[in-house]
């Protein structure tokens, strides 16, 4: 066998590995675009499965508040990675501006830059929990009970933030099966559940009532 010969060779070989891989990819793909709207039917919620120029996604209501699970990506068009999104909406008066998520392992160096951000005076919660609002005041008030810092420190420890009156969390890749798929959707309603608990319990805020449900 020639030089060139070879070269040719180990060329077709590489096309058809790379041929079977988009090939196995778009498959995946359509097998769980189908999975999504076979539970968004169960449900009986609304969505779209997705394609080249449309996003994927599907929402709903569960257990007294509204869901939506969607797909996003991440970085560079060339170097794209793959989350998948669920966001429960929180039907409680929360305070103007309100957000919550983890102090991560550059805290330190942020605090430099920008503060600490509002602090409830609990150590505990505060080493833990950056928050943020439009009136500093508004959010001590609101965790100023055990029960809701217990609450907004559950959607942190697992990993999610509180974001525009919602829960979100962000999962790494695709999810593999319904089941996957609807744990993720209970357990990020559940999380925003709490919070609607615990900021109903004794709040100063008015409260908001739950669009159409």
């Amino acid at each position: 066998m020639t030089h060139h010969t070879q070269e040719t060779v180990a060329f077709v070989a590489l096309v058809v590995v790379l041929a079977a891989m988009v090939g196995w990819g778009l498959r995946e793909r359509r097998v769980e675009r189908a999975m999504w709207i076979a539970y968004a039917a169960r449900l009986g919620w609304r969505g779209e499965p997705g394609g080249i120029f449309q996003p994927q996604w599907i929402e709903g209501p569960l257990e007294g508040g509204e869901v939506t699970v969607n797909v996003e990506l991440r970085g560079a068009r060339a170097q794209r990675t793959r989350y998948t999104r669920c966001t429960a909406r929180i039907g409680a008066a929360l305070p103007r501006g309100f957000g919550a998520h983890a102090r991560g392992m550059l805290d330190g160096v942020t605090r430099v830059i920008v503060g600490a951000g509002i602090e409830t005076g609990d150590a505990a919660f505060d080493r833990e929990v950056r928050l943020f609002g439009d009136a500093p005041d508004e959010v001590r008030r609101f965790l100023g009970t055990p029960e809701r810092r217990a609450a907004v420190l559950d959607v942190v420890r697992a990993e999610a933030r509180v974001t525009e009156g919602c829960v979100n969390v962000a999962v790494f890749g695709a999810l593999g099966s319904e089941q996957a798929l609807d744990e993720l959707v209970r357990r990020t309603r559940g999380l925003a559940r709490a919070i609607e608990e615990a900021g109903r319990s004794g709040s100063s805020l008015p409260e908001a009532p739950v669009k159409g449900y």
